[in-house]
């Protein structure tokens, strides 16, 4: 695949690699981040054949209510490393710890962060054949720049048709942006969508949690 200007972007295919789950069993991704390499980005994707889209996950969070962070049996997902990764030697190891043995624990209904309730504000552009989700949350220890531990890329659905609908941060489309929680009220932020046929569309706040 050629090489982009900016190889950072969220549509670069540097340093995007697919895991399988190798267990007969879920894992929990969350687990996960405890074995991953230190190069290793925090956010977790993974395809949904319902809504023929992309659902991401981070710090807690989910693109979609339905999603969390627990990976079925021998289901795939995607990672992505920095822009500072050597080109070999690149390692995920997983181990028992990652495993869920108690079916109860996957059944359960998505919860947040047990850290605190951000303030968190989710918003969906939808048709009759499509729709597109997106999260804006507030944390003290997240920036307004991109940061691995808190912010999740978008990964475009491409279907025929599809919409897509993101936050813009840095030049780079977010499915989950955390934001700076001191700069809540003075914040404008930039959306990317796309549309691509003739339809009736709406945009609206589906979600409006933990704000004052």
């Amino acid at each position: 695949v050629p090489a982009l200007t900016n190889p950072n972007a969220s549509n670069s295919p540097e340093g995007w690699n697919f895991i399988g789950n190798p267990y007969p069993s879920p894992i929990d991704f969350d687990k996960v981040l405890l074995l991953k390499p230190s190069y290793m980005l925090n956010s977790m994707y993974r395809w949904d054949p319902s809504t023929k889209s992309y659902i991401s996950y981070i710090n807690g969070i989910s693109s979609h209510l339905n999603f969390n962070q627990y990976i079925p049996s021998m289901q795939g997902f995607w990672v992505r490393v920095d822009n500072n990764t050597p080109p070999v030697g690149i390692n995920l190891l997983l181990d028992n710890t990652c495993r869920v043995t108690d079916p109860d624990t996957v059944s359960s209904p998505f919860l947040k962060s047990n850290t605190g309730p951000s303030p968190l504000l989710r918003f969906q552009l939808q048709s009759a054949h499509s729709r597109a989700l997106s999260v804006l949350y507030f944390d003290p220890a997240a920036s307004n720049g991109f940061d691995k531990e808190y912010d999740a890329y978008y990964l475009e659905a491409d279907q025929a048709n599809s919409v897509e609908l993101a936050s813009i941060c840095t030049q780079q489309h977010l499915s989950i942006n955390g934001l700076d929680l001191d700069s809540m009220f003075q914040q404008v932020i930039p959306l990317m969508h796309v549309v691509k046929s003739v339809d009736q569309y709406r945009i609206e706040i589906t979600e409006f949690s933990g704000f004052p």
